[in-house]
């Protein structure tokens, strides 16, 4: 759902964020414009996977933190993102924030929901890449596979996309060492 105006800033969205009906509610801010973020089972079962395996690596390597679909983060005055799971590294954050996170993950992990359009959450993955995000994995419930975007200077849009299928198995380099999740752990409860 879309909120009607032509853009609104940070401060702007923070109080109609904080207004009493939308008390409950995802919004994004994505280019100026308020996006209410729709709740759907199965990708929020999905994240919930992938959130709980970012969980069990980081207690034996406590270098970072996890934040759900409802941990924000501040790319801009114009753009404020709510990921389905993120990490970002300790050493990005000074002290814990109170609300939002200034500044993008280091992994965004995105699910489609059934009103997502794949052409937005490319989009999306651009917009994170642009500001410092080092990975994006988008989700696709129904086709069961993984699109890992990474930076790609040498790209028309500045990003690449490879494909992750079902029996394929996802990692972070060196943003997580020895990281693995293998999708059709991910996939066998969808």
């Amino acid at each position: 759902m879309r909120i009607p105006q032509e853009t609104y800033g940070y401060s702007e969205y923070a109080a109609i964020a904080a207004l009493p009906e939308n008390v409950g509610r995802l919004l994004e801010l994505l280019d100026g414009e308020i996006i209410a973020k729709d709740g759907s089972f199965i990708p929020s079962l999905i994240a919930g996977q992938v959130t709980f395996a970012f969980n069990i690596y980081l207690r034996s390597n406590p270098i970072g933190y996890v934040t759900g679909a409802d941990g924000g983060y501040i790319l801009d005055d114009r753009n404020v993102a709510l990921p389905d799971a993120a990490y970002i590294a300790r050493t990005r954050l000074a002290e814990i924030p109170v609300a939002e996170v200034p500044g993008a993950p280091d992994l965004a992990v995105e699910v489609k929901s059934p009103n997502d359009s794949v052409r937005e959450l490319q989009r999306k993955a651009r917009k994170y890449l642009s500001y410092g995000t080092q990975i994006v994995w988008i989700f696709y419930p129904d086709d069961q596979t993984v699109d890992v975007c990474l930076p790609d200077p040498s790209e028309p849009d500045g990003m690449r996309i490879r494909e992750v299928s079902r029996d394929g198995v996802l990692e972070a380099g060196d943003l997580l060492p020895g990281f693995r999740l293998a999708l059709k752990d991910v996939f066998a409860t969808s």
